[in-house]
C-alpha cells in the first residue's frame, strides 16, 4: 500500500548530489539551489509507521476531493451489509451511512448539472457577443459610409475612432541632418 522509501531509483546518491550542487554553484546556470536540492534531495531512512503517518492524510484528503470519498463509501456499506449487517458502530446506522452517501451523490450531481447549465449560458452570451459586435462593426461602416457623417467627422471620432484626415501613414523617421 505505502512506498518503500529505502530504495527509491529516482533519487540520487549523496556523492552526486554534493557533486550537482558544486557544478551549480561554479556553473554558468542560473538555477535556484533549492530547485537543485528538490531534483537530488538524499534518501532520509524513517521508521515505517512515521511514514504511515505522514501520507496518510494527504491520501485521505485526495480521496475527499474527487469520487473516491463515493466509491470508499459504497466499499463501506457494502462491507457492512456482508460482514455485520444488524451492528451499529460509533452510534451510526448503516440506513444513516448509506443516506448521507446518497446525499453526497445527489450534491455532485447538482453541481455538474449547474457547471452543464453555467456551459451553455456562457455560449449563449458568447453567441450575443459575437452579434453584437458584428453589428457594432456593421453601425461604424455605415456612419462611414454616409454622406452627411463619414469617416472624418467628430460623430466618428465620438465613436472611438480616428477621423481620416487625423491617421498618419508610415512610421516617423527622423529628419535627415543637411550637410
Amino acid at each position: 500500500m505505502f512506498r518503500d522509501v529505502t530504495n527509491a531509483p529516482h533519487r540520487a546518491p549523496e556523492p552526486l548530489r554534493d557533486a550537482r550542487l558544486a557544478q551549480h554553484r561554479e556553473g554558468p546556470h542560473s538555477r535556484s539551489i533549492r530547485r537543485v536540492l528538490h531534483r537530488t534531495a538524499a534518501v532520509r531512512l524513517r521508521p515505517q509507521s512515521l511514514q504511515r503517518r505522514r501520507n496518510l492524510p494527504a491520501r485521505t484528503m485526495q480521496k475527499l476531493r474527487h469520487h473516491h470519498i463515493l466509491d470508499r463509501a459504497r466499499h463501506f456499506l457494502s462491507c457492512w451489509t456482508h460482514q455485520a449487517p444488524d451492528a451499529d458502530f460509533a452510534g451510526i446506522k448503516r440506513a444513516d451511512l448509506a443516506a448521507e452517501a446518497a446525499l453526497a451523490q445527489k450534491a455532485r450531481e447538482d453541481v455538474q448539472a449547474a457547471e452543464v447549465a453555467l456551459r451553455a449560458l456562457r455560449h449563449t452570451r458568447n453567441l450575443a457577443d459575437r452579434r453584437l459586435a458584428g453589428l457594432l462593426r456593421r453601425f461604424a461602416k455605415g456612419v462611414c459610409a454616409h454622406q452627411d457623417y463619414g469617416d472624418d467627422s467628430p460623430f466618428y471620432r465620438a465613436l472611438g475612432f480616428v477621423p481620416h484626415s487625423e491617421i498618419r501613414t508610415g512610421r516617423p523617421r527622423k529628419p535627415r541632418a543637411t550637410s
